[in-house]
């Protein structure tokens, strides 16, 4: 029975980047014919890396790259044990490209991604009355000055997750376009955009409804979720895992579409991720990551759905690979 050559994985990275840069010298040289020659998947894997890095602007840049270490959280997000199983979770990469995809595409995130992206710092505020309160910028909470004497009333604008201190005479009231959270002891997320406001409960009982129609309001307990319309406030149970990752970190995606994932990413991440307009991606992601680089999950993105990436201003675009 005929053997397949076997690829190696292991070449230095140092001595193609020399290489690449014009700087190898005659060992280096010798050492990368010797790879190349090995087997036609190196052969294929270099001419990936060589092209890539041709239409690089600043090649340099992966002097700096740690691809031992982005290989391992690469591989920890996707479950795998060993870079070359990564092959069997590909359905989009052509099987040509497959063994290249190792090192090029995780080069093309990284490359795109030059410095770690910084995430917005998350603000936490205790109120007099000891509510806690999270939020990022540029969400906006203003105390109302009656606060405390009657009712406690906040005014939102953004979102924030709330840990309300229990206080059966006094109520805690949100006001976030034009609708109206009330309770009196328990945590929730409110996200309030301008088309509508979403209230997600993770303990206790809310009261959410429209200012304006007094019979839209609703009441959601732990798991549950309220999002207002035009014309009422549906009820649904919460089925978004990362609703809460914009504070945390920590995102699980269970065959998630590729639109959930940029959509859920971008909450957390100081730039924002978006699929290229009018471009079809028919990929699912089953991952997990914990206050992982932006760059790392870039990596997982370009290798499990077998696509690019460029970077425009504070914007990450992903794109189908023709």
């Amino acid at each position: 029975m005929n053997q397949q050559p076997k690829h190696e994985q292991s070449f230095d990275l140092d001595i193609l980047t020399r290489y690449l840069d014009g700087y190898a010298s005659s060992e280096d040289l010798s050492a990368l014919k010797a790879w190349k020659e090995a087997s036609a998947d190196n052969l294929a894997e270099y001419e990936a890396i060589k092209a890539l890095w041709a239409s690089s602007k600043n090649a340099s840049f992966l002097d700096k790259l740690e691809v031992d270490a982005d290989w391992r959280k690469v591989n920890q997000a996707l479950h795998l044990e060993k870079p070359q199983n990564l092959r069997k979770t590909r359905k989009i990469v052509p099987w040509a490209w497959g063994i290249a995809a190792g090192f090029a595409l995780l080069f093309v995130a990284l490359f795109i991604l030059k410095n770690d992206i910084p995430i917005t710092e998350v603000q936490a505020i205790t109120l007099t009355d000891g509510t806690k309160v999270w939020y990022k910028y540029p969400t906006k909470i203003n105390i109302d000055k009656r606060f405390g004497k009657e009712e406690r009333l906040v005014n939102l604008d953004g979102e924030a997750y709330f840990e309300v201190a229990e206080n059966a005479e006094k109520p805690f009231i949100i006001s976030a376009n034009n609708t109206e959270v009330k309770v009196l002891g328990t945590t929730f997320n409110v996200k309030s955009l301008p088309s509508q406001t979403e209230v997600t409960v993770t303990s206790g009982k809310v009261q959410f409804s429209k200012k304006d129609k007094p019979a839209s309001k609703v009441f959601l307990t732990k798991g549950e979720k309220g999002v207002s319309s035009a014309y009422e406030v549906i009820k649904e149970q919460n089925k978004n895992p990362n609703f809460l990752a914009w504070k945390t970190g920590v995102f699980h995606f269970d065959n998630a579409t590729l639109e959930q994932v940029v959509s859920d990413l971008s909450t957390y991440y100081g730039k924002t991720l978006q699929i290229k307009q009018n471009e079809s991606i028919d990929c699912h992601l089953t991952a997990d990551f914990e206050k992982e680089d932006l760059s790392s999950i870039i990596s997982v993105l370009l290798q499990t759905c077998g696509i690019d990436a460029e970077e425009k201003e504070n914007n990450i675009f992903l794109k189908a690979r023709h």
